[in-house]
């Protein structure tokens, strides 16, 4: 089902680099190039043998975290995510008739709070796990081979390939303050993006759906078509196109759907396949009637690319990674209405998944807001500190100091900070080709 080249692939970066001669399908975009990939031939790594998928569902909303372990298996050359007749639910107190066998590409406590009875505060989940951050990213191209599973007859089962945001701009889920005494959410980067949910029952038919779950975003599929054929019946080619302006879903290099708007953070990948037993009231993917087993959602491979010519040269403050105490403010002078402040001393705020697609020299840009003269620190993957002099701002408007910065090939990070003073509030970076 894989085909090689005998010419390597360029590596991207050493985390991400893909060097196992992996051939492109026909509908990858021109211009982008391999980040990342799994092609599941006998293990969950990348093709450089590094980890890429964690086995649990969301392990820290678990009594464990053991509970939410997929089953699968691996047969030739693909993997297979099993769901077998006598597994029990993945989170027997909250969601006691879901069965689930999913990987994902990271994880952290707090993340993808979808049902209300989950803690809001990070030191109240009920199974703390180890951050995993083995993959997660801000636009690109994504392509999974995959085959879907169709019931014998009824419903309740699907499969699905689905993003969410890291939720990097807090570290709880709500604020400690209260509006009119109402706890008001503090991370804004929540976004689910459901690039497909094929129920088993008609897998004729591509469901796409979005899901900010308390963040900021607001976007809509517009659907153009559908799957032309059974996708339970051989493996298709899935193609999902993320840029700065919008997302578009591609069924074996055909559009079928695309957004109205995108998501502006670095987020997470999952796969997976779920059945719905003995539910009350009937669930949206129907009632199940199909007890044979094992079920089975296989894939042949998942991989990422990157634009070999973009930067992700604008990056607005509140999509970064806050530290504990920074805090995200409506800032009507900012150019997307939002600052974040509370920042310098022990606070920071650090970009990640900046990609570059060569080792050069850029502009960087720093938006501002603040009331007095303020120093903010600059540094480049942990690399030699850059001081900039942020003069203060008349009358709340943003103002901006610029240096000279290096990026490697691949994903960078970028932080400001100052360990020994306040700092400005921050609006926006801006990294431009000199």
């Amino acid at each position: 089902m894989k085909y090689l080249f005998l010419i390597p692939i360029i590596a991207v970066s050493s985390a991400y680099a893909a060097n196992n001669n992996i051939i492109n399908s026909p509908y990858v975009p021109d211009g982008y190039e391999l980040i990342t990939s799994s092609e599941f031939d006998s293990d969950l790594n990348d093709t450089n043998g590094n980890p890429l998928w964690s086995d649990k569902y969301l392990a820290h909303w678990t009594a464990t975290g053991e509970e939410s372990k997929a089953e699968y298996e691996f047969e030739n050359g693909t993997l297979k995510l099993l769901i077998r007749e006598k597994q029990q639910a993945w989170d027997p107190k909250h969601d006691d008739e879901t069965i689930i066998s999913g990987i994902q590409t990271a994880n952290k406590n707090l993340l993808h709070r979808w049902n209300n009875n989950y803690p809001v505060a990070a030191e109240d989940v009920p199974s703390p796990q180890k951050t995993i951050e083995n993959h997660i990213q801000k636009y690109g191209y994504f392509e999974l081979k995959a085959k879907t599973y169709q019931t014998i007859a009824g419903g309740g089962v699907h499969t699905a390939w689905w993003m969410v945001g890291f939720q990097e701009d807090s570290n709880a889920f709500v604020d400690r303050y209260t509006d009119d005494g109402v706890l008001k959410p503090r991370t804004k980067q929540t976004a689910e993006v459901d690039i497909f949910e094929t129920l088993g029952r008609n897998t004729w038919d591509i469901q796409t759906a979005f899901h900010s779950w308390g963040g900021n975003d607001n976007i809509k599929w517009i659907r153009h078509g559908n799957a032309d054929l059974n996708t339970a019946d051989d493996f298709n080619i899935y193609g999902f196109l993320w840029t700065p302006e919008n997302m578009k879903l591609y069924f074996n290099g055909r559009l079928i759907a695309e957004t109205t708007g995108s998501v502006h953070y670095p987020m997470l990948t999952l796969l997976g396949i779920y059945e719905k037993r003995h539910s009350s009231p009937q669930p949206w993917t129907g009632i199940l009637t199909d007890y044979t087993y094992p079920k089975s959602f296989e894939i042949d491979y998942w991989r990422s690319y990157m634009p070999n010519d973009m930067l992700n040269s604008s990056n607005e403050a509140e999509y970064g990674t806050l530290s504990k105490n920074a805090i995200t403010q409506y800032e009507v002078q900012a150019s997307n209405g939002h600052v974040v402040s509370n920042l310098g001393m022990d606070e920071n705020l650090l970009y990640k998944a900046i990609y570059s697609s060569a080792s050069q020299e850029y502009q960087l840009d720093v938006d501002y807001i603040y009331n007095s003269d303020e120093v903010i620190m600059v540094s480049v993957n942990d690399g030699q500190p850059i001081e900039l002099i942020a003069p203060r701002t008349l009358s709340g408007n943003t103002s901006k100091v610029t240096t000279s910065i290096h990026l490697n090939k691949g994903f960078n990070q970028i932080r400001l900070y100052n360990d020994t003073a306040d700092m400005p509030d921050i609006d926006k970076i801006v990294i431009s080709k000199y």
